[in-house]
């Protein structure tokens, strides 16, 4: 395309983003007019138009610098293709496990929520639950989740206490953390309740995968171990 055809405005925005991502320390207004040959008039219009969409920051020493909106639209386009990369993982799990529960689960400081979702009661749909929270101190997804960043899950459990929503299934809070430990160091936690069997296994970035099956016991925790192993490196390889 010829450049008469360009925004020439906006190629000498990307042009002064380009140049202070050079100059971590920053930049004065008159250093980047002589860096980049432009007059300081557009310069400053230029970087105050930059900054009112945060592609552009001042730090303390009033030095120009990269400014966190341009990290924000880079890392919504990793999430981006972290889901795809996600969902395609996950359908391939159903199509292994098409009796299984399968579940991604995620911790923040509101809960730990369910994203993708997939049930033999709806065989070939991945669902994405919008209201479907697992309770701490009793999903394995949740423990193996609380386990792995005991920081955050502190201040969760400010929401959910001990006493009242984990003391019914675990009797004493040392006999809780004492069982987080050894998840700590396996990344993974199964359990049995009620002829429902769970296992959940660590995923990157505050992520559980789990599985649960009604009815009968695995003869092994291998499949799951090796199905969890195979996500991952699905998921978080082909981003690295």
């Amino acid at each position: 395309m010829p450049n008469s055809e360009l925004v020439q405005s906006l190629l000498k925005g990307i042009e002064l983003l380009y140049l202070l991502a050079d100059h971590s320390a920053g930049l004065s207004l008159s250093e980047i007019a002589v860096s980049s040959g432009l007059k300081k008039p557009a310069v400053h219009n230029l970087l105050r138009t930059l900054s009112s969409r945060g592609f552009v920051d001042r730090n303390e020493e009033g030095r120009y610098i990269i400014g966190t909106a341009l990290f924000s639209v880079a890392d919504k386009a990793r999430r981006t293709d972290k889901t795809k990369l996600m969902e395609k993982a996950f359908m391939g799990l159903a199509s292994k496990f098409p009796d299984h529960v399968l579940t991604l689960a995620t911790m923040t400081l509101s809960g730990i929520h369910c994203t993708l979702r997939f049930s033999p009661d709806m065989p070939g749909i991945l669902q994405h639950p919008a209201n479907h929270d697992f309770m701490l101190y009793n999903s394995a997804s949740a423990i193996v989740l609380q386990a792995a960043d005991p920081q955050m899950a502190r201040r969760l459990e400010l929401l959910y206490p001990f006493e009242e929503y984990g003391a019914g299934m675990w009797g004493t809070r040392d006999a809780f953390d004492a069982e987080l430990e050894l998840v700590a160091h396996d990344c993974c936690f199964a359990r049995e309740s009620k002829g429902n069997f769970a296992f959940a296994f660590l995923m990157p970035d505050r992520h559980a995968l789990g599985f649960s099956i009604l009815g009968h016991s695995p003869d092994s925790m291998n499949p799951y171990l090796e199905a969890a192993t195979e996500f991952r490196r699905q998921v978080w390889k082909e981003l690295e």
